[in-house]
This record gives C-alpha cells, sequence and structure tokens, in this order.
C-alpha cells in the first residue's frame, strides 16, 4: 500500500466505464451472468408450479 502510495502520480487516468467494461470474466462487473441467473430462475419457477399443482390436486382429493 506504501509502495503504491507513493506511485499514485505515475499511474494513468483510468476511465471507470471502459474499465468494467473491460471485465468480462464471470461473476465481474461487465459480466454478471444475469442471463445464467435468470434461465435459472424460469427453470425453478417451472418445478414449482408443477409441484404446487400436484400439491393442489392431491388436497382436493382428500377434501372431497
Amino acid at each position: 500500500y506504501k509502495k503504491v502510495a507513493k506511485n499514485l502520480g505515475k499511474l494513468g487516468r483510468i476511465n471507470p466505464a471502459k474499465s468494467i467494461q473491460a471485465s468480462k470474466h464471470l461473476g465481474a462487473t461487465g459480466n454478471l451472468g444475469l442471463d445464467k441467473i435468470k434461465s435459472e430462475i424460469t427453470k425453478i419457477k417451472s418445478e414449482l408450479n408443477t409441484e404446487q399443482s400436484s400439491f393442489h390436486s392431491k388436497l382436493m382429493k382428500l377434501v372431497k
């Protein structure tokens, strides 16, 4: 930290927007993997709806 602090003047100007866009590895600010997460959520919702329908059907049979 001390070494960096002493050499701050040597660092060039960094454009934050370009820096973010350049970070492309999964999990980086420029690639949060939101498409993959959205796909997973859609799959889980579908599975949950199927289980919920099955549970509701069985519950209705018990009530009758």
